[in-house]
């Protein structure tokens, strides 16, 4: 048998005692990903106890415990509120709240800038904050310009139903430093100047959804030319038809996985040059929606079949509205050779490929691989 020289010994030694270390206490040893995906299977309950066996059980526990809240009610706003703000032995509660939804709502829980403001100062490690107002309310003005100072961290911001008087608030967060990644509005009374300054001063952005509000044609270049690095694009309520003289062709957007336009009911949504252009210049793009797609022509359509044709095109879903020509519609057959396509209004005429895929002259949804039987 091998003698063991001192400096073997020595690793012996320090391996042995680390492997006891982890018969009594694996958590030091686990990666902290596969801790907390441990812990995630555990009640609330089970983890207030959990956060009691030792200090390196205690911040996973709380981690998984108040990491991520939606609250809807104001006692239980106010209870929780009461926690995060007193004195911990090791921790705040609140640094360890990253995700916070509040549902507004006129009897049980009104959002008030008081309120904002107690979630600015006491929860500071926050990355997601969701607001939704209650609907047909004008809200008072929130100070959200203080989050770049009180809240650094974060990264996506989801707002619904806000409609203040005035969103210079939020046109000056916008121009702060804050590095955020995602950026929603749904129903939203915003403005389109603070939706190109957050474009134009935000390029760390990677998902902006603006729904509800009005797109001006001078917004969406401004997006289009400021945010290449965008994976998602979602704009509504576009009260312009997109051109390419809008989307830049000499901006590549290869990081666009998903881009969704709709406009209003008068207005077409993009020309026949411009969904072309998409679809075969946007490399990665994974989900096309046009709400109105009434100038495509049929040479559109064939690019549409020839990008799915391709082994290693990303496209998995395609939507076009109100399409007007019979004959893109006969051209558009083809999609079903390569998943299901389904009509969702039959405004014109109708086709049937004898494979139970049906499409017409309405709205046309394509899915690749989706089962087409019994549509």
């Amino acid at each position: 048998m091998k003698n063991l020289n001192v400096d073997d010994e020595i690793d012996f030694v320090i391996v042995n005692r680390q492997l006891k270390s982890a018969a009594s206490d694996p958590f030091t040893i686990l990666q902290p990903e596969i801790v907390l995906e441990i812990l995630a299977y555990l009640s609330p309950k089970a983890l207030l106890y959990t956060a009691l066996v030792s200090k390196n059980w205690l911040r996973p526990s709380l981690s998984t415990l108040y990491g991520s809240l939606a609250l809807s009610k104001r006692t239980v706003f106010d209870r929780f509120m009461s926690l995060f703000a007193e004195p911990a032995p090791l921790y705040p509660y609140g640094t360890f709240v990253e995700s916070l939804t509040l549902t507004g709502t006129p009897r049980h829980f009104k959002l008030t800038p008081a309120v904002f403001d107690q979630v600015m100062k006491t929860l500071p490690n926050l990355t997601t904050l969701h607001l939704s107002f209650p609907a047909h309310e004008r809200e008072p003005p929130f100070q959200f310009q203080n989050l770049a100072t009180h809240n650094p961290r974060l990264q996506s911001l989801h707002l619904t139903h806000y409609s203040p008087a005035n969103d210079h608030f939020l046109y000056a967060l916008f121009k702060s430093p804050l590095e955020l990644r995602k950026v929603s509005f749904t129903s939203c009374g915003i403005q389109g100047r603070t939706i190109r300054a957050l474009a134009r001063h935000t390029a760390s952005l990677r998902s902006l959804s603006v729904l509800g509000a009005t797109v001006t044609e001078k917004t969406l270049r401004i997006v289009w030319s400021s945010c290449p690095a965008l994976e998602i694009l979602e704009m509504g309520n576009l009260v312009t038809t997109v051109s390419l003289a809008m989307l830049d062709p000499q901006i590549p957007a290869r990081n666009l996985m998903r881009l969704c336009l709709f406009s209003t009911r008068d207005t077409s949504t993009a020309d026949a040059d411009t969904i072309h252009h998409l679809l075969t210049n946007l490399a990665g793009l994974g989900t096309l929606a046009i709400s109105d797609a009434s100038l495509m022509r049929t040479a559109t359509a064939k690019a549409a079949i020839s990008r799915i044709e391709e082994s290693a095109s990303p496209l998995q879903r395609l939507y076009l509205g109100n399409l007007m020509s019979g004959d893109t519609a006969i051209a558009l057959e083809g999609l079903g050779r390569w998943g299901g396509v389904r009509k969702l209004r039959n405004e014109i005429d109708v086709t049937d490929t004898g494979e139970g895929i049906i499409v017409g002259g309405g709205s046309l949804w394509w899915e690749r691989g989706r089962v087409a039987s019994g549509m």
